[in-house]
């Protein structure tokens, strides 16, 4: 995964509403749903309290604002764009985005309605509560795009760092470069204080807009060759395996370094090695069916059967070290 932590810069001020999520165990139950017909008709005793007495939960006077939505076993209270509040009620978790006294509220409303109904094996706590921003989406995607470079900085580098056939495996897969838009969004997603209502419930999606906007940076970056595999600088150390013996920095003809080139597979472009070894009088001719490569993190290991005999086999040490 890419930590895009930190990468975006120029990020407004604190809004007051915080996202939350507020967990309930005894109702409903991962992967069973309702165990039993008794707990889904606990679990609606529970909801008709909650909004038969909404205005004395919350310390926030919402107003008309607020309305109740029904949809199958969940409940969503929907608000104005003018109220920024959103509450995800499902019988497991409680999600969405409110003022931190009136999260408290809630999460206390819970327990003791819970036990007012006869529930007192219910557990509610209060599993996380986060800061959010006051960015309606268009500025959130501005603000993603004004910090494309550092985006792409943190792509690069992380490339950089993969092995040559994760490299090849991140360039030819759409798949692959859709996930850093994931990536983004886990890492470094700004919780804003109104928005898509499956992002405030903790979801990611495809369609989310910061994830879609950080797939076409990277897309067009490369596109534009702004996001490649590394270019390597090699340094080259020859072994006559027959007389193990290294020839080092001292032997003037066994020691160079040059800008290699990569194939667009991210394979080492043996040919053009080669030549470079021809012209510095290493090798005689290119004969690819006698150069085996074995690819380390830091090097690559070049086995080649070469004059002055055929039983005479030098190997390279082709030192990386990526620009």
């Amino acid at each position: 995964m890419i930590d895009f932590k930190g990468c975006l810069e120029n990020v407004p001020q604190k809004g007051e509403y915080k996202k939350f999520r507020i967990s309930i165990e005894g109702y409903y139950y991962w992967g069973d749903g309702y165990r039993t017909h008794q707990d889904y008709e606990d679990f609606e005793k529970l909801m008709n309290l909650i909004e038969d007495n909404i205005d004395s939960i919350f310390e926030t006077k919402y107003g008309n604002d607020i309305t109740f939505a029904h949809r199958n076993c969940t409940q969503l209270i929907s608000t104005t764009q003018y109220c920024p509040v959103y509450i995800y009620f499902h019988p497991m978790e409680f999600t969405g985005i409110l003022k931190e006294n009136d999260i408290n509220n809630l999460c206390e409303f819970v327990s003791s309605a819970s036990q007012r109904i006869g529930r007192k094996d219910i557990e509610v706590r209060l599993a996380s509560m986060e800061d959010t921003y006051h960015l309606d989406e268009g500025a959130y995607i501005n603000l993603i795009y004004q910090n494309a470079d550092n985006i792409i900085e943190r792509v690069q580098n992380y490339i950089n760092r993969l092995s040559k056939y994760r490299r090849n495996e991140f360039f030819n897969s759409k798949y692959k470069i859709h996930e850093v838009g994931y990536d983004f969004a886990k890492t470094c997603r700004i919780q804003r204080d109104f928005g898509e209502l499956h992002a405030i419930a903790g979801g990611y999606s495809s369609n989310d807009p910061d994830i879609v906007a950080v797939i076409n940076i990277v897309e067009q970056a490369i596109q534009k060759g702004l996001i490649t595999n590394p270019t390597v600088t090699l340094k080259v150390y020859a072994r006559d395996t027959a007389a193990d013996e290294l020839y080092n920095e001292t032997d003037n003809y066994t020691n160079t370094s040059y800008i290699a080139k990569l194939l667009p597979n991210g394979e080492l472009d043996l040919e053009d090695l080669t030549k470079n070894m021809i012209e510095k009088g290493w090798l005689s001719e290119y004969n690819p069916n006698k150069m085996k490569v074995v690819e380390t993190e830091s090097t690559y290991l070049i086995y080649v059967d070469c004059e002055p005999t055929e039983d005479n086999e030098y190997e390279f040490y082709v030192k990386k070290e990526t620009l």
